[in-house]
Formats: C-alpha cells, structure tokens, sequence
C-alpha cells in the first residue's frame, strides 16, 4: 500500500510556504497543493516550477470566511 501525504493550503503564508518546502525536501510529503490568490501564492508556484521530482495540485477556493479570496463570488457561482 502506498501512503500519500499532501500539504494542503500551500500559498496561504510565508510561513506555511517555509514549512511545507521543508517537509517536502526532507520526504515527509508525498504533494502539496497550491492554494491560488493568497499572500505566498508566487513563492509556492516558485518553488513548484523548480521542484519537478514532487507532485502539486491546486487548492480551489469558491467561498471563505478569512484571508481567502474565492475565484468566483459565491452567488456568481452554479451549483455544483
């Protein structure tokens, strides 16, 4: 059985960024997932482009209740 570790909100801060590449490079995560629009979006993407070995998702965001800042308004969305 093959376990898959992901980083999640990967882009969310500096910090979050820090911690997540460290984990990566030191095996810990398996992928991560790149979380547009926020504060530290370029420096995961970044180091996404320069990491080829690891594998990255995306993070879609369609509401929130923080820092988040959704793709769409929520009542310009359709249901899913």
């Amino acid at each position: 059985m093959r376990v898959i570790l992901n980083g999640d909100d990967f882009g969310w801060s500096a910090d979050t960024v820090e911690a997540t590449i460290e984990l990566l490079e030191r095996g810990v995560l398996s992928s991560a997932t790149i979380m547009p629009r926020m504060p530290s979006t370029g420096a995961a993407i970044e180091f996404a482009r320069r990491t080829p070995k690891c594998s990255f998702g995306v993070h879609l965001t369609f509401g929130g209740n923080g820092p988040e800042r959704p793709l769409k308004a929520l009542d310009r969305l359709s249901t899913l």
